[in-house]
């Protein structure tokens, strides 16, 4: 699975910097051995991965014995990977030029291979879960279900599905100059920056109150795991003091959630600062009502045919 391409302008690994008038500025040596590395291990992972996956897709297309269901998933995963190894020259060459030199076309072709890698990788591991699921634990109804036939269609739509991301992705690659006058390939999203703000604040949330929970839950879990794998004295005190602390920190949970909302996400903190303090509230809303009104003031006292206004006798 690859890493979906984002190039910047501030890539710290390039070695020339493309300018309008053609002139080329060198990188300092420190620049030159680290772009060096990486083109090495980028054709090094190019070789190996092509290589692998190809002959991976041979075995399964040529021999008949290996057209089962599981293989069929199979190579669906090397065709992804292929796809998105494929990709490593372009990166690799855009890391010692230090610029984006392969024009719009192939900049939407890079990354949207390498979001349909993404996506379908995570699509087909999911499947292929659900087909051992299916084969240990409903061996009557896997022999329907566990068809080549029917993998293959479950590839197809694997694609399909990952379309919904690949599409809007392959539409908002562009490639654009920087100030510097390098050319870099990267994501235009169509939405203005607040809206972007938003979406990551919503992230950062819930990210925190996931980990939040993970990291309360999870001992108490493990602790229950212990106990009926491994014989405990469940009246050591210290055993007693674990169980009891582990069950503690489970329900810390539902209480560290509300300081979570509280502290990460801004309508919470409105709601719960008008809550605590409606004086106040009230004092900056009245406040804001008589800003509003002075500035309205003027434009309706000068309007033409509003108001009674003074006439000449």
């Amino acid at each position: 699975m690859s890493i979906p391409l984002r190039a910047h302008a501030a890539d710290n690994v390039l070695l020339f910097s493309s300018k309008p008038n053609n002139t080329v500025v060198a990188r300092d040596a420190g620049s030159l051995i680290l772009a060096v590395c990486i083109t090495a291990l980028y054709s090094a992972i190019c070789v190996v991965g092509l290589l692998g996956n190809v002959l991976v897709m041979y075995g399964v297309v040529r021999y008949t014995k290996m057209k089962t269901a599981t293989n069929i998933y199979i190579f669906n995963l090397a065709l992804a990977d292929a796809l998105a190894t494929s990709t490593l020259p372009f990166q690799s060459a855009k890391c010692l030029m230090g610029t984006w030199p392969f024009g719009e076309l192939l900049c939407k072709a890079v990354i949207a291979i390498d979001y349909y890698n993404m996506f379908t990788s995570i699509f087909t591991l999911t499947m292929m879960s659900v087909d051992r699921y299916i084969a240990v634990c409903h061996p009557v109804r896997a022999l329907d279900f566990r068809t080549p036939a029917k993998a293959k269609i479950i590839n197809v739509c694997i694609w399909m599905l990952s379309s919904a991301v690949g599409v809007p992705v392959t539409i908002m690659a562009v490639t654009k100059v920087t100030d510097q006058g390098n050319t870099v390939c990267k994501l235009q999203f169509p939405e203005p920056d607040w809206y972007w703000d938003t979406v990551t604040n919503i992230f950062v949330m819930v990210l925190v109150v996931v980990a939040a929970f993970v990291i309360c839950w999870t001992p108490i879990h493990i602790f229950i795991i212990i106990r009926i794998m491994v014989p405990i004295n469940q009246n050591n005190l210290l055993v007693k003091a674990s169980w009891h602390l582990c069950i503690a920190l489970g329900y810390t949970n539902s209480s560290l959630n509300p300081v979570l909302y509280a502290f990460l996400d801004e309508n919470f903190k409105r709601c719960l600062r008008d809550f605590c303090f409606p004086y106040r509230s009230r004092m900056e809303q009245s406040s804001f009502s008589r800003v509003r009104t002075s500035a309205r003031e003027p434009a309706s006292i000068c309007a033409p045919g509003r108001g009674r206004g003074l006439r000449p006798d």
